[in-house]
């Protein structure tokens, strides 16, 4: 069993899929969801395995992480992985004009500089040495919605231009920092185990009617992941300048927005 860490905070959809045999008879189509994305913003992406012909086609699979079949003809287009506790093998049959479909979450990860980006994705079965590859899929790439500025992280959220969310502190990325402790038990044995020391919230400062003005400002996170403070203020916000680092919004930014 081998466990798989997700690469992109804030999967769309999951599930399995399958890989092809040694043939010249099958097809690979992919169908994105959308194609105007932004960086390290996830986009579902519609995989399909067609057999065109009159007889069945067996294809071998992996269960659960069926993404290790899968192959991206652009490494700045990656497709997302999943926590698989149990996996293994299994041979799937598609009939004549049928197809074995999935669906999965796929992202930009790196910040590039392109405004368009292309990909295919290559299908090799396992056991195969060859591959298939799909249609090619083209990208427009959005503008960026979040800045970092002196250790602060600056966000767009309505993409109209300026920045009306901002986030410092010193809690990890939102959430608790767990360090490991490691003790020897009387066997001699080693041990670890992780602690909830959190290294207190973060602060939040919101313009919630968009007028140009932070008019709530609050302290969120720390190792109950809670909100600690609240307080109503009223500052102008910051204009975003040559100064600013687009940076890739990562899924925690997310974690504590204001309803």
């Amino acid at each position: 069993m081998k466990p798989k860490l997700l690469l992109c905070l804030a999967l769309v959809l999951s599930g399995g899929f399958a890989n092809v045999a040694d043939t010249n008879s099958l097809g690979v189509v992919i169908i994105p969801s959308k194609t105007e994305v932004r960086i390290r913003e996830p986009f579902s992406v519609a995989f399909r395995v067609e057999n065109p012909t009159k007889t069945n086609q067996t294809v071998r699979v992996m269960g659960c992480s069926w993404d290790e079949e899968w192959q991206s003809s652009n490494t700045n287009i990656i497709l997302a992985g999943w926590p698989c506790w149990a996996n293994g093998p299994v041979d799937v049959e598609i009939h004549p004009g049928g197809a074995y479909t999935n669906e999965a979450p796929m992202c930009i990860y790196d910040l590039i500089t392109n405004k368009e980006i292309s990909f295919r994705m290559g299908f090799t079965s396992m056991g195969s040495k060859e591959t298939y590859w799909s249609n090619e899929v083209k990208l427009h790439i959005l503008p960026p919605d979040t800045w970092l500025h002196n250790g602060k992280f600056y966000r767009d959220r309505n993409h109209d231009g300026k920045i009306d969310w901002e986030v410092s502190g010193t809690t990890w990325m939102g959430h608790a920092d767990f360090s490991s402790r490691y003790f020897t038990n009387s066997d001699k044995s080693v041990m670890a185990t992780l602690e909830a020391t959190g290294r207190g919230p973060d602060t939040y400062r919101v313009d919630t009617n968009y007028d140009g003005f932070y008019d709530l400002e609050y302290g969120a996170g720390g190792t109950n992941g809670q909100i600690q403070w609240t307080k109503n203020i009223h500052e102008r916000v910051p204009v975003v300048g040559k100064d600013f680092v687009p940076v890739g919004k990562e899924s925690w930014m997310d974690f504590w927005m204001p309803k």
